[in-house]
């Protein structure tokens, strides 16, 4: 492959008939206060002057937090007729913090003044999670070894919003087949800047390696007494935060890493003909997150594009350079029809690859759904995904009574039919023997159920027709793209 194949493929899709019952409730969570009318705030100047902007419900986020994501504060002046798209874009930005159930605001208007109260209703956020978790790829992928030795437990600590900063701070400790203790910190802002930092540690211990392939499955090293890959990182950075929507990082992360001798002689190219490496790498990432809301969008678009400088010492490996971008689209078109489509591509530029750095497809979320039992390596990919939703169940609350914190008594839901199509396409130039899905178009079509629930969880259960002829059903996780 000389170039990638950007391809864009229309399809045919469902008609649904029936009705959803209505809700007050908007998708997002977000509800405005509809006892004030904002437009009606009298002003000879054709502006409206904000005298003061107050915050409710931030027992733990600080009030500074919320106030840097703003752009309005006391004594702007606002043309009147942008007034409500101003308000609803800052309360969307709010709500995209990702710490709020829901945020609502109030404006009081005073002869042309406005008092604006923004309200919000905050998460729960210390989340002491036990570990209990499959060591392959994804549910679909253990399904088939239905082997419960492949099972991993610990904990999870995972505390958002840290000391009402918005910070994060992320801690495993997890035994079984993968062994890990990790340290995970990360602060958008520094004082009043918008430079951030962020700061990751981490050893990692297996008794398992999936050290190659055949025939687009990988095939596990499975070692009682000996720990079959060893791998230890530390990764300081940096981050430049100009709002929730726009972000750029920089991280500096040292890698080293070893391999079993039994792995080492199952797959001398897994780390190039070396037992252990050591490298540097530089990764540079910037983001554009113009989504109506980061959990389920279903508007606006989103793009992001890394580039990466890897060095190795001691001559363990080749030095490489790769280029990644992605980019989706989301567009409301009849009432409850959406639309969407996401591209995504990675170049990689080396003297030749390692087989443990030659993955793309089927790892991850990267995959062309139909084919999540397999994997498909290469240096170079590109990936395109289209869906036609319909939503069949506005977003309500389930009210468990029997609960009385506010954070947790109030379940949202809505639901969503989706039908897609996916397209991609892996050149490997390296290792093609036991990798035929390579350097060959894979398309795939299928019509799903989206469930959008609590704490922006998304589920998606999809049947899915591949052009190989494959047809199986599919358990996932987070939106599709």
């Amino acid at each position: 492959m000389r170039s990638f194949p950007f391809f864009l493929i229309f399809f045919f899709f469902i008609w649904l008939s029936g009705s959803a019952q209505t809700t007050s409730e908007p998708v997002t969570g977000i509800s405005v206060d509809s006892a004030q009318n904002i437009l009606s705030c009298p002003t000879d100047s054709g502006q409206v002057f904000i005298r003061s902007i107050q915050f409710e419900g931030n027992k733990i986020t600080q009030e500074k937090i919320l106030r840097a994501e703003l752009n309005l504060k006391e004594g702007d002046r606002v043309n009147a007729a942008d007034l409500r798209q101003r308000l609803a874009e800052n309360q969307l930005q709010l709500y995209n913090l990702q710490l709020f159930h829901w945020v609502r605001y109030i404006a009081l208007c005073d002869n042309g003044e406005l008092n604006l109260i923004f309200s919000v209703q905050e998460r729960w956020y210390i989340w002491p999670v036990p570990i209990f978790s499959l060591a392959d790829r994804n549910f679909n992928a253990w399904l088939q070894h239905n082997d419960w030795r492949r099972i991993d437990y610990g904990l999870h600590l995972d505390v958002k919003n840290f000391r009402g900063l918005n910070e994060t701070l992320r801690a495993n400790v997890q035994h079984g087949y993968n062994r890990k203790l990790e340290v995970f910190y990360r602060k958008p802002n520094v004082g009043r800047s918008k430079m951030g930092a962020t700061l990751a540690v981490s050893l990692y211990r297996s008794h398992a390696l999936d050290y190659t392939i055949e025939d687009n499955r990988l095939l596990t090293l499975h070692q009682n007494n000996d720990f079959a890959v060893q791998r230890v990182y530390v990764s300081p950075g940096l981050l430049y935060r100009a709002d929730v929507q726009r972000q750029t990082a920089l991280t500096f992360t040292y890698n080293w890493q070893r391999l079993s001798n039994a792995a080492f002689s199952l797959n001398p190219a897994y780390f190039l003909g070396r037992q252990k490496r050591q490298f540097a790498e530089l990764n540079l990432v910037h983001t554009r997150n113009f989504r109506n809301t980061f959990s389920y969008p279903l508007s606006g678009s989103y793009f992001q594009v890394a580039f990466a400088q890897r060095l190795y010492s001691n001559n363990s490996g080749n030095a490489s350079t790769s280029l990644r971008a992605k980019y989706s689209r989301y567009v409301p078109l009849a009432a409850k029809w959406f639309y969407s489509f996401g591209l995504e591509g990675k170049s990689m530029l080396s003297q030749r690859l390692a087989f443990a750095d030659n993955q793309v497809l089927g790892y991850g979320t990267v995959l062309v759904r139909g084919y999540q039992l397999y994997v498909v390596n290469g240096e170079q990919f590109g990936l395109f995904k289209q869906g036609l939703s319909r939503n069949i169940l506005p977003q309500r609350e389930i009210v468990l009574s029997f609960l009385k914190s506010p954070k947790f008594n109030r379940i949202p839901l809505s639901m969503y039919l989706n039908g897609f199509t996916d397209a991609g396409y892996a050149h490997d130039k390296y290792y093609s023997a036991e990798n035929s899905f390579a350097n060959r178009l894979l398309l795939s079509a299928g019509i799903g159920l989206h469930l959008v629930t609590y704490y922006d969880k998304v589920v998606t259960l999809e049947y899915t027709l591949t052009n190989t002829g494959q047809a199986g059903f599919f358990v996932n996780t987070g939106i599709p793209f």
